[in-house]
């Protein structure tokens, strides 16, 4: 229950007592008109009927005083009452029945009495009746008119009680509601935090990681408008990097210099700086003419910093005056902070993917100079290598090979002979043809290759090219002797397309073939050297060049 609900609810209690106090009276005032009659005609002593009566008066106006909200009555009573109640005579009397009735205080009472009747409330006993001698006739009358007025005594004493209780109960209940908004405002604090986290995770768009801070910041600190200004390491100028809640794009052209205006004071000093009222003092935001038209009255920017650099100001902007707390100026530093994190890590990532560009393509640069060293040392298949690469990728891609298998297998197809490197000049070079010794030599090279390129990691994946394209798909092929689909998919590509090209082109040895020669010869292999798939993909692809069937 909130502290709302709570004082509503006590209030109603008190509401309730209150009119049960008026009842009381109404019935207190009835019974000092009634009793007076009646104790007469009973024969009570004048005495006791004025001491009853003088009772109830100071009771009753206590208890008028009390209900009209003066809080002394209550403490009054307490006084009057342990008075009556410590320090009282015994005050007796003959009933018109002859029968002796004592009336004494508790003090008295606990050593003179016979029969005693406990007269009390909630809060303890208040005093007790006692009668020395039957008579119990003349007695009630009194009886009743002294327990009353002993009982609302004890009513006062409650509600004095009460009351503190009351009081106690309201302020604990509004401590635990201060507690409970306390801790539901951290709550959303470690929330925000922690979605702002997850976007620097799993995002690296900067824009977007930059978003999602905002949109916090926004929220999380009630503010109209907030922006992110990047610093640029060559100009060293701050240049606005995304916003939210502006009505205009009067920001979006902003360029400062470091010390200029307060987004430029705020990474220069690395301090935040806090502007109350733009209108008396804009500084350099009155460079930006359609500023006027978002009526920002407050203003914060707190520099960016991570790894002890300055990487941006985050500004943010009010329409109307906006002093807060130690605390909310805290977590504003906080978020920052976090700001800071996603742009340093959205730089250190571009470097890196950068970096890996860089080094992808030193790599390539490289197999491409192994390529050109190959085909320089074998002046016979000169340009070989580029023109197989380029159809193998043109065939690999008819037949449904991803991109990223693409690059290995181009990788692969310059590096389809890079085993020739470890044949001798003798073999690889001569002008006649090869004996048997020598070609037990020359069929090792597919091996050469793996044992050249398996140790580097980089190459591992673009192996199946050079250590595969001299299998054949009947299974008498070199170096393993592999079959059907055991042969991996782009070595049979590059096997259909290392012999077109090989047949369609000139050799010291023999002239090029006709392209349909070349053709028919290999759809003649077609399920023996090659497979039949690849073939009628090559099909397929020299049609769509205009060749014939």
């Amino acid at each position: 229950m909130s502290a709302a609900d709570t004082t509503t609810y006590l209030s109603d209690i008190q509401l309730s007592r209150r009119r049960l106090t008026g009842i009381l009276l109404v019935l207190l005032t009835a019974v000092g008109v009634l009793g007076v009659p009646l104790a007469y005609s009973a024969g009570y002593p004048p005495e006791t009927i004025a001491s009853a009566s003088l009772s109830a008066a100071v009771f009753g106006t206590l208890l008028l005083a009390h209900r009209r909200g003066w809080d002394g009555a209550r403490y009054l009573a307490v006084v009057l009452m342990t008075l009556l109640v410590a320090f009282g005579l015994p005050e007796p009397f003959v009933s018109q029945q002859g029968s002796l009735v004592i009336i004494v205080p508790p003090l008295i009472a606990l050593m003179l009495a016979d029969a005693r009747w406990v007269v009390g409330s909630a809060c303890g006993v208040i005093g007790l009746l006692i009668v020395r001698a039957g008579g119990h006739s003349a007695y009630t009358e009194l009886s009743f008119f002294f327990s009353y007025t002993m009982v609302l005594g004890g009513l006062l004493l409650n509600n004095a009680v009460l009351s503190a209780a009351l009081r106690a109960a309201v302020a604990h209940a509004r401590r635990a509601e201060r507690h409970e908004a306390e801790a539901y405002r951290r709550l959303r604090d470690v929330q925000a935090l922690r979605t702002i986290d997850q976007a620097i995770a799993t995002s690296h768009n900067l824009n977007a990681t930059l978003d999602v801070v905002l949109q916090q910041v926004t929220e999380r600190l009630e503010v109209d408008a907030a922006d992110v200004l990047l610093l640029e390491p060559e100009t060293q100028l701050l240049v606005f990097g995304t916003g939210r809640g502006f009505r205009t794009d009067a920001l979006r052209h902003t360029r400062l210099r470091l010390g200029e205006g307060y987004a430029g004071q705020a990474a220069l000093e690395r301090r935040t700086i806090h502007a109350a009222d733009l209108a008396a003092r804009p500084g350099e935001l009155s460079r930006a003419t359609l500023l006027a038209g978002e009526r920002f009255v407050a203003y914060y920017g707190v520099p960016l910093v991570a790894g002890g650099e300055v990487r941006g100001v985050l500004e943010i902007f009010h329409r109307s005056p906006l002093e807060r707390s130690a605390e909310w100026v805290e977590f504003l530093e906080i978020l920052a902070g976090q700001a800071a994190i996603a742009i340093d890590n959205a730089e250190l990532f571009d470097r890196l993917r950068q970096s890996n560009v860089d080094l992808v393509r030193a790599y390539d640069a490289t197999i491409e100079g192994w390529s050109r060293a190959l085909d320089l040392r074998d002046h016979e298949t000169e340009g070989h290598s580029r023109r197989v690469t380029e159809m193998t990728l043109r065939l690999a891609r008819r037949m449904g090979l991803d991109e990223a298998a693409l690059v290995h297998v181009r990788r692969g197809a310059l590096l389809h002979d890079i085993g020739k490197m470890g044949i001798p000049d003798a073999i690889l070079l001569k002008p006649g043809k090869l004996t048997a010794e020598e070609w037990a030599v020359m069929r090792m090279h597919p091996v050469y290759a793996y044992k050249l390129l398996a140790p580097i990691a980089f190459l591992r994946p673009a192996l199946d090219i050079p250590y595969c394209h001299h299998e054949r798909w009947d299974g008498t092929g070199y170096p393993r002797g592999l079959a059907g689909e055991a042969i991996p998919l782009a070595a049979r590509i590059f096997a259909v397309v290392d012999v077109w090209d090989a047949l369609s082109n000139d050799r010291p040895y023999r002239p090029a073939w006709p392209r349909e020669r070349v053709l028919a010869h290999i759809r003649a292999e077609s399920g023996r050297h090659f497979d039949p798939l690849v073939v009628e993909a090559l099909v397929s692809e020299l049609e769509a060049e205009g060749l014939p069937r």
